[in-house]
């Protein structure tokens, strides 16, 4: 994989600082932790079927995983690797509401990969998930942050 260059960057909309190498293995590290939370709640653990259910995801999760991350990133909502002394404390109020805007970005851009944009019927349903969807989500990010990759100040 190669680094794309700054004005390919400015020029594509894509934050800078996600144009790594470093930040490209962050966001994929993201993508399979969160998919393997979300497979979770619907399958039994099988490592064999896992293994081939994320072998066959992974390229289009991943390009939904950044695209939800680069969204974040344009708000102000950094992930990055970083120790707990220079990250914001898990389960301060920041950590919360950036994990809950990342749930519903998360959700928002799944439920738009299959339905069209429809903002009343999107606000009615994302009410009967909400909760749901952030106690997954904020679990994940506390499994990311077990592995270091936590929510930049």
């Amino acid at each position: 994989m190669t680094e794309t260059t700054p004005s390919e960057t400015k020029s594509s909309g894509v934050p800078p600082e996600t144009a790594t190498e470093e930040w490209r293995l962050l966001s994929a590290d993201v993508a399979y932790t969160l998919w393997k939370a979300e497979r979770r709640v619907s399958h039994l653990v099988d490592p064999k079927a896992d293994a081939e259910a994320w072998a066959a995801a992974a390229a289009d999760f991943r390009v939904l995983v950044r695209y939800v991350l680069r969204a974040l990133e344009k708000e102000g909502i950094k992930l990055r690797y970083l120790g707990p002394d220079n990250s914001l404390p898990v389960k301060s109020d920041a950590w919360r509401t950036q994990t809950a805007r990342a749930a519903w970005l998360f959700w928002l851009n799944a439920r738009r990969r299959v339905f069209p944009p429809t903002e009343y019927l999107e606000a009615e349903a994302w009410q009967h998930v909400a909760a749901d969807q952030r106690i997954l989500v904020r679990k994940v990010f506390e499994e990311l942050g077990a592995k270091g990759i936590r929510f930049a100040p």
